[in-house]
């Protein structure tokens, strides 16, 4: 890679500088809230200005994965689910490093292909690399500079301070004397100077400097001319290819088995709500996981057989996709079994984030079972393409959903049917949980115990001095509410 510091470049890197500042300031200044898609809006600034004479390419798929960043970026805003909050800061660089990648290569990817996950490790290993050239030209430049004109205005600036040092110890003396107000600012110098901690700041320092270097490092070389790359329609080396004969009796025993499996589910469990004496939450509980998995290991079987096995004969062929058919139709009942449990546990025990999750993710192996299908009969149609658009949909769809949301209306319903709500979880689920605590407060002012919850969240909202970084609609909602009910008064007069 060859290094060149142009005027340019100059701009550029000093705007590196305070982006990475401001970097600093909106992740570790205590919560992320409303400084995330701040950060966003300023990164995405410095990247087109960067690229402003660059032709973009991949626009439907870079513009696909933009709205998604954006709808993530701005979940830290609107919203405050903890699972999310950490996913999503692993989650959003990488789909920013890979839309970066697609539209500012010239040259035509296929980016469900691994070729392209290698292609973006490359991009980040040339971006330390561009970085360790960068930092070895500038100081090599300073070190040619310095026995020149630059040398010697080093000596005269040290010169310049040591000749300015009493005088200016004799006139801050005078000065001091003069003026009472000058003296009580400066002799507040020294304390702010020892309040500040060393060591913190040069650690965020340190960080300043890397968010500069990643940025500069990693812009800049997708500013570079792109070398030629692995052509998309490049075929694997080294296929492996099983045997048609060998897998027709790995598929034939297993659907025998999930035969008799899919027998026993209509004839026991869909056929009555309990097998025998256990209670709906022990029956639920019992093999769901296993259901979930063996479902998965399904999924691999599919993908396998369909990458791998390779028939030339028509009969063997058409047996095949009727046996990976059947495999989907199982894999179907298997899934309706699995939901129907975790259904009558959340009847029993309430709903969390984790158990609508797991809906989640049955949902959409149903849809990617459902599309599998039909590339078992259509082949020409691509795998990878769906399964990775669909994911990407599924995920930023949950925070449009507003989950949370969800999860508060499934346990309110089921209070009001059974008298029964886990108080506590919704209590620590999020600001949209303590919203919904809010709802049943105002229905039943008279409840000691959600009282007391209520009160403790709001002092400790009340106490706690948030900062600009931090703001997030769903927690000034929820402290505007809380403010409104008067909890502290009311316990005062109790």
């Amino acid at each position: 890679m060859d290094i060149q510091f142009k005027k340019e470049d100059k701009v550029f890197l000093l705007l590196c500088i305070v982006l990475a500042c401001f970097a600093e300031l909106s992740f570790l200044h205590g919560e992320v809230g409303i400084s995330y898609p701040l950060f966003l809006f300023a990164f995405y600034g410095l990247f087109f200005w960067r690229f402003r004479k660059t032709k973009f390419t991949h626009m439907r798929i870079g513009s696909l994965l933009m709205v998604c960043i954006w709808i993530l970026g701005l979940s830290y805003f609107y919203q405050s689910n903890v699972l999310f909050y950490l996913t999503n800061g692993l989650v959003i660089p990488i789909l920013v490093a890979a839309q970066l990648t697609l539209i500012t290569n010239q040259q035509k990817i296929d980016w469900s292909r691994v070729n392209f996950i290698k292609q973006l490790k490359t991009k980040l290993v040339n971006s330390i690399k561009y970085n360790q050239q960068f930092i070895s030209y500038i100081l090599k430049k300073f070190r040619k500079e310095g026995a020149g004109e630059t040398g010697g205005m080093a000596k005269s600036i040290g010169l310049g301070i040591v000749i300015a040092f009493p005088i200016l110890i004799i006139i801050i003396l005078l000065l001091v004397s003069a003026d009472s107000h000058f003296q009580a600012i400066f002799m507040h110098i020294p304390d702010w100077l020892f309040s500040v901690q060393i060591g913190e700041f040069f650690g965020r320092l340190i960080v300043i400097i890397l968010f500069a270097l990643l940025f500069y490092g990693f812009l800049n070389v997708l500013h570079l001319k792109q070398p030629q790359t692995l052509s998309s329609n490049m075929k694997e080396a080294g296929s492996v290819q099983f045997d048609s004969t060998i897998v027709t009796t790995i598929l034939v025993l297993i659907n025998g088995v999930y035969l008799l499996f899919t027998i026993v589910q209509f004839k026991y469990f869909f056929g009555s709500p309990l097998l025998n004496d256990m209670t709906y939450a022990s029956s639920a509980r019992t093999g769901f996981a296993q259901l979930l998995l063996v479902t998965l290991i399904n999924w691999s079987i599919l993908l396998g057989t369909l990458k791998y096995v390779s028939v030339q004969m028509n009969a063997a062929k058409r047996l095949i996709q009727v046996l990976l058919s059947l495999l989907i139709v199982f894999s179907g009942v298997m899934l309706t079994s699995a939901f129907m449990r975790l259904y009558m546990y959340e009847e029993a025990y309430g709903y969390t984030i984790l158990r609508i999750l797991a809906h989640t993710i049955m949902l959409y192996l149903v849809v990617i079972f459902t599309y599998t299908l039909v590339k078992i009969w259509i082949e020409r149609i691509a795998l990878r393409h769906f399964y990775f658009l669909t994911g990407l949909l599924f995920y930023t769809g949950l925070h449009i959903v507003q989950l949370d949301q969800l999860i508060v209306d499934k346990n309110i319903s089921r209070y009001k049917e059974t008298g029964k709500i886990d108080l506590y979880y919704l209590n620590e689920l999020s600001y949209t949980g303590l919203s919904g605590l809010i709802d049943l407060y105002e229905s039943d002012p008279n409840s000691g115990e959600l009282k007391h919850l209520l009160s403790v969240q709001y002092e400790q909202m009340r106490n706690t001095d948030y900062t600009w970084q931090s703001y997030n609609l769903s927690r000034v909602e929820v402290y505007d509410r809380l403010e409104s009910l008067n909890l502290t008064k009311h316990e005062n007069g109790d």
